[in-house]
């Protein structure tokens, strides 16, 4: 995942000559031209990467639902390859295209974007379920088990100081309906690491606690509340993967669709890949 990142790091830095040019000089600049112009050796080749990027997409729906898939790797690792391609492959197709969109193709490229943006809200929302080390779902009543052994495991203070910051409002504001229950539980997970701190001054119980024991305890108690809001949001969670879904798969056929379309048309144009 470093190398792709480092990869392109390079090719932006590398384009910029030639892309910081205004688009009706670029022409003249013959050597430029000919590498990054969409049918050049550089830009054609970014257009074949990023077409192998959307195509890798599918790897991940494929390994999470084909049986015969089920045991290839983890399926949190495969999710993280399936963002980092998610993320790639709109920046190379950018530079592909010469941050130029019109015609058909642009219905691909734009469904890309959305494609991409609502993956970044499915994946907040994926993380509120709890799961395995795997990257397999618990359900609700393992999730809930695994919680309270969590909890109790703690000792008394542990438990006092969980009281004290839990909020008593938290079952209302999580099931808010539609992206108000997002928000409201962005606004808890940011503001945790700062209502333990405040409630750790003066508390009675752990005034006892080393440095090193107290960032342990911090750590720990985060990690519990973490777990208690995304059980709270667990029934909500699920519903909006559903309708997640629903929106996020439309826009994924438009662009595989488009795309296979360009391809064609390329091709029957008479265009082709030589170094």
């Amino acid at each position: 995942m470093g190398l792709a990142a480092v990869f392109t790091a390079v090719v932006i830095i590398e384009s910029m000559e030639y892309f910081g040019l205004d688009r009706g000089i670029r022409v003249f600049e013959r050597d430029l031209h000919r590498l990054w112009k969409p049918s050049g050796t550089y830009g054609h080749a970014l257009g074949i990467l990023a077409a192998g990027l959307v195509g890798g997409l599918f790897l991940y729906p494929l390994r999470k639902y084909h049986s015969k898939m089920r045991r290839r790797g983890e399926l949190g690792r495969w999710l993280k390859i399936h963002i980092l391609m998610g993320i790639l492959a709109p920046v190379l197709a950018t530079l592909h295209a010469g941050y130029k969109f019109n015609g058909l193709v642009a219905l691909s490229y734009w469904s890309m974007i959305l494609v991409a943006l609502s993956g970044f809200i499915g994946r907040f929302i994926y993380i509120q379920v709890p799961r395995r080390r795997d990257g397999e779902g618990l359900s609700l009543r393992h999730a809930q088990q695994a919680f309270e052994e969590e909890l109790s495991s703690g000792g008394e203070a542990f438990r006092r100081l969980y009281d004290k910051i839990l909020d008593s409002d938290l079952d209302r504001k999580l099931q808010r309906s539609g992206f108000m229950g997002i928000l409201s539980l962005t606004a808890l997970q940011l503001s945790l690491p700062f209502r333990i701190r405040r409630s750790l001054r003066g508390f009675n119980g752990g005034e006892d606690l080393s440095v090193g024991m107290r960032r342990q305890f911090r750590r720990r108690l985060r990690q519990i509340l973490l777990m208690k809001y995304r059980l709270s949001f667990y029934s909500r969670a699920e519903r909006l993967l559903h309708y997640w879904h629903v929106f996020h798969k439309p826009f994924s056929y438009t662009m595989v669709l488009v795309l296979l379309i360009h391809i064609a048309v390329t091709l029957y144009m008479g265009y082709r890949w030589v170094l």
